[in-house]
């Protein structure tokens, strides 16, 4: 019996008190003996109760308090209670907050916290808020049953979640660090403006998927995350956020490729100043660029723009190759503008090609523009090629000199002006082009059965292409019968179908 006797008394010494705050001090800080019940600042490796009914609760800067297991802010309390750590807080066990549904639990961290667990409104009804602002929340537990679990809880010990309950967790600035984060909730998300959430290991499936369920998301929906597994940090899934594309390329290192993901960016002007290779994930059609003002501005040598889509309700131009949005013209060298789409909604120039040289245009499809191409007097040696130009006021109007610039092989059609404009003086190569019509464009003396779009004087545009059914530009290869730009198994079965039912002297 003494045996047991002892036993008992050293688990009492084992298992540290419980603590409960009740906020009777003349402050909200940790360290106030009166703000606890008994008057008695909680030990390291104590339990804790934050209940406080619409109360708050500071640990100071300079202070670094060590709880085991922390209950709240807000248990079972009413209103909102409010916790901030300035300091640094250590927790080696659960914690629990937000878990009354006529109260909120609200978490800031501008200091230093790590704990094991971190469960943020756990049940029905239950709210709760983490505002990582300045510091670091570090998740450190990597189990079943352990870790960061937001709008959910671990019930059975192993893994079945519940997904009722409301979180927002805001990463504004500093670090949102988690070694396991389990299934959050359905009314829970992850919100992240200026701030870095790090995930142990590969997680860039996890966060792929959230990403899509908008469970994680940059400055509230209106920006766009970004996320890395191993280059930034090895080890871990590096999620971070921008609030539009001007601050991702401003970020984005000299010389590197920066993928920007699907979705509608409303963008204000800005210049693109430094070498860069900018891509769209998947494609034009499904990265839209909305801009204002005068658009984007390619200011620096060597930048590639692949696959986007840029229109505008308001802008004067699009984009600008070698002239900052400011109006000052900037030597560019080697650019390349391919596969995107300019569409100026019936108010924007589409392309405004300044102070440069070998810049190229590919595969783009400008429209709906007062002019789709704009080539000024002191731009040489541009290859304007494989481009669609079609439903604009004026295809292409060239300002100067034109003995460098490679019109070739574009879809120039539908403009209800014309389209090409030579206002510079000399003849402008524009060979080999479709004009909208098989008899090629219209000018009143060098073609004037032409029904294709206008053509100025100084336009060389013969010989043209005559078009293909499915390919409205391309010239018809010989022997495409069926007219869809390919010679293949089509074209033999029309031939051999003539086979079959001809009956005169002319069947072959």
């Amino acid at each position: 019996m003494k045996r047991i006797i002892i036993l008992t008394f050293l688990a009492a010494n084992v298992f540290a008190a419980d603590r409960t705050w009740d906020g009777g001090g003349a402050d909200d800080n940790w360290t106030t003996a009166a703000n606890w019940t008994g008057d008695v600042v909680p030990l390291s490796g104590e339990r804790v109760y934050l209940d406080e009914s619409s109360g708050t609760i500071i640990v100071p800067t300079g202070q670094t308090v060590s709880p085991t297991k922390i209950i709240g802010p807000c248990n079972t309390a009413i209103g909102t209670t409010t916790m901030t750590i300035n300091g640094e807080l250590y927790n080696s066990s659960y914690w629990y907050m937000g878990r009354n549904i006529s109260g909120q639990g609200v978490l800031n961290v501008p200091g230093y916290v790590k704990t094991r667990d971190l469960f943020v409104a756990p049940g029905n009804g239950y709210s709760g808020t983490v505002n990582v602002n300045g510091g670091e929340l570090w998740v450190y537990g990597d189990g079943n049953s352990i870790g960061a679990f937001f709008g959910s809880n671990c019930t059975d010990g192993v893994n079945t979640i519940t997904t009722t309950g409301t979180a927002a967790i805001n990463v504004v600035s500093g670090i949102l660090r988690i070694n396991r984060l389990h299934t959050i909730g359905v009314n829970a998300y992850i919100n992240i403006t200026y701030g870095t959430m790090l995930l142990s290991g590969d997680k860039t499936s996890l966060v792929s998927s959230l990403i899509t369920s908008n469970q994680i998301r940059a400055f509230g929906g209106t920006g766009f995350v970004q996320f890395d597994y191993n280059t930034l940090n090895p080890g871990y899934t590096t999620v971070y956020a921008f609030s539009g594309l001007h601050e991702m390329f401003d970020e984005a290192a000299e010389g590197s490729t920066v993928y920007v993901p699907d979705g509608v960016y409303y963008e204000g002007q800005f210049d693109i100043d430094k070498s860069l290779t900018v891509m769209s994930q998947n494609g034009p059609e499904n990265v839209i660029v909305n801009m204002t003002g005068n658009g984007i501005g390619i200011t620096d040598s060597g930048v590639i723009i692949d696959g986007f889509t840029i229109t505008t309700d308001s802008a004067a131009v699009l984009l600008n190759v070698g002239k900052s949005v400011s109006g000052a013209t900037i030597d560019v060298n080697n650019c390349t503008i391919q596969n995107c789409i300019f569409d100026g909604d019936g108010l924007a120039d589409g392309i405004y090609v300044s102070d440069c040289n070998d810049v190229n245009f590919y595969s783009n499809r400008i429209t709906d523009c007062p002019n789709g191409v704009i080539v000024s007097s002191s731009a040489l040696n541009l290859s304007i090629v494989d481009n669609d130009i079609f439903s604009n006021a004026c295809g292409v109007r060239v300002l100067g000199a034109v003995d460098q610039i490679n019109l070739i092989s574009n879809g120039i059609y539908w403009n209800t002006s014309y389209g090409v404009v030579n206002a510079g003086g000399g003849t402008l190569n524009a060979e080999n082009n479709y004009w909208g019509s098989e008899n090629g464009p219209y000018h009143s003396t060098l073609n004037p059965s032409g029904s294709g779009n206008a053509v100025s004087n100084g336009v060389d545009f013969d010989p043209y292409f005559t078009g293909c059914n499915d390919d409205r530009w391309h010239i018809c290869p010989e022997g495409d019968i069926n007219a869809d730009c390919k010679i293949d198994y089509k074209d033999l079965a029309i031939i051999a179908e003539n086979w079959l039912v001809c009956s005169g002297p002319d069947c072959p």
